[in-house]
């Protein structure tokens, strides 16, 4: 059987990054860098925990009481399993990489893809990602029987620009693909459709405060456009990061507030769906742990509150992961 159309796309892509990466270094070519050849890399495993009241989310109660009534909090724990693998190439500094980006929310993506870094100082990243084993409910409006779940899959390339000109911007663009499985709700509705492409841009500049300090102010703009109308919206994000480096310890810190602004109107509730949504999610690194420099640990929490003109779709989660990690 060949691969869908989406997926050949997305090798093509991921094998011109290849073939960039490979080739002999030329004008674009960063110049000489005593950069260290070979792999290297992180991986980290431990145990996660979330928690939360969203009709959306499939942890919820299988059985819907009503369109009216707001989730019961439900409680979750999983085992975590996080790395980053790399190879590079000296002395261009150019790096293929294999890797699971902590995300704030979701399962982690199966990103492969490749480091360039250019002339002027700006670094391009190149990748393809996938979240193959995604789950969402076939319809999530049911009422008085058990909602069933079905597996969602999203593939996507994406295209950062870092140090931007030698400057402390980055600039990201990314395109995915989403297909449900068995979309009974857009059966029921092909408004509420939930298969098409999700594209994001986002812009973020770093503000050095001290040594070893830095925030970096951000906006990140979604155009999820799917087959269903009432599904698709436009999204707006701000957001604010905080970053802390010592030889002890990193500290991760964002926050955001967002609006997501619905195309249509929803055919249950009859009335265009508005949801502006709060989040903050943090990671602290202690390294050295042990006394061992190849061993660190590292606490995951995040929080996001997501609140809809449409009351069944209010939703709060809270995630939380302590994990071990192994660097070389």
């Amino acid at each position: 059987m060949s691969a869908p159309p989406v997926m050949k796309n997305f090798l093509k892509i991921a094998f011109t990054a290849m073939a960039i990466v490979l080739s002999p270094p030329g004008a674009n070519a960063a110049g000489p860098q005593k950069a260290a050849k070979g792999f290297s890399g992180w991986m980290q495993a431990g145990i996660g925990y979330s928690t939360g009241t969203d009709q959306l989310d499939t942890d919820a109660d299988k059985r819907n009481d009503g369109l009216g009534s707001n989730a019961d909090r439900y409680h979750d724990a999983l085992p975590m399993l996080l790395f980053d693998l790399r190879y590079t190439f000296s002395p261009s500094a150019r790096q293929l990489y294999f890797s699971t980006p902590r995300e704030r929310g979701g399962p982690p993506a199966l990103t492969l893809g490749a480091v360039l870094p250019l002339a002027d100082g700006t670094k391009l990243d190149m990748a393809v990602f996938g979240k193959p084993f995604e789950e969402v409910w076939k319809d999530p409006y049911l009422v008085g029987e058990r909602r069933a779940d079905t597996q969602q899959a999203t593939y996507g390339t994406r295209f950062t620009l870092s140090d931007f000109l030698g400057t402390p911007t980055e600039l990201s663009y990314s395109l995915a693909h989403a297909d449900v499985d068995d979309d009974d709700i857009g059966k029921r509705f092909h408004s509420l459709e939930r298969d098409g492409w999700l594209h994001k841009a986002r812009v973020e500049y770093g503000f050095t405060l001290s040594r070893g300090l830095s925030i970096a102010p951000g906006f990140e703009f979604s155009l999820v456009d799917l087959d269903g109308n009432a599904s698709s919206y436009k999204g707006y994000e701000l957001k604010l990061g905080l970053r802390k480096f010592t030889s002890d310890y990193q500290l991760h810190l964002t926050a955001g507030i967002g609006l997501n602004d619905y195309d249509s109107t929803h055919p249950i509730f009859e009335k265009t769906r508005e949801d502006v949504t709060y989040s903050a999610f943090s990671i602290f690194t202690l390294s050295d742990l042990l006394g061992k420099e190849y061993l660190f640990g590292s606490l995951i929490a995040g929080y996001q509150h997501r609140d809809s003109n449409i009351g069944f779709l209010d939703a709060d989660t809270f995630i939380g992961g302590l994990t071990i990690g192994y660097k070389f």
